[in-house]
């Protein structure tokens, strides 16, 4: 079954996902500043697990910020397409002097 939205309200969507991404960035990034903090405080092996833990956090973070500029990209993609399929069909419609 199709979806029926507005190139406004997809429009409004991709600007929610960057709103959203950069809101999510900022955290990361302080949660970081903090755990850098702690990375002292460990020794031998288990500051090499730390630091493990600290890569495999910014790797996670890094593909969640890039899943979500992918979503919104798609998003604007998407309501440029509608944007142009609405103004195609007008555009065709106006041919044969039906509006």
């Amino acid at each position: 079954m199709p979806i029926a939205a507005s190139v406004e309200t997809i429009n409004q969507a991709a600007t929610d996902t960057n709103n959203t991404a950069e809101s999510i960035q900022g955290k990361l990034t302080s949660l970081r500043n903090l755990m850098e903090g702690l990375a002292g405080s460990w020794q031998g092996a288990a500051s090499a697990k730390f630091m493990q833990v600290m890569q495999a956090f910014d790797k996670e973070g890094n593909d969640m910020m890039t899943a979500l500029g992918n979503i919104a990209e798609i998003l604007k993609q998407s309501g440029a397409n509608i944007q142009a399929n609405e103004e195609e069909s007008n555009s065709s419609f106006d041919k044969f002097g039906m509006i």
